[in-house]
């Protein structure tokens, strides 16, 4: 809720905004996966500070 009203945001949309990685780490390689399916963007950018943070979800899908 917090980084919704930081964003001007309902919770649920900032759930759902594409940029927005929020959840265990198969719920967002999920998400991911539906992203790609739906609007074919299978290349994302993180920030250097974030790569700690996202390793395991490039990890899992690395794996898939």
């Amino acid at each position: 809720a917090k980084l919704a009203d930081r964003m001007s945001l309902a919770p649920s949309a900032g759930l759902m905004a594409p940029h927005v990685w929020i959840g265990r780490v198969a719920q967002i390689c999920d998400s991911l996966e539906e992203r790609r399916q739906s609007w074919g963007v299978s290349y994302w950018v993180v920030p250097a500070s974030a790569l700690d943070a996202v390793a395991p979800v490039a990890a899992r899908l690395a794996s898939r």
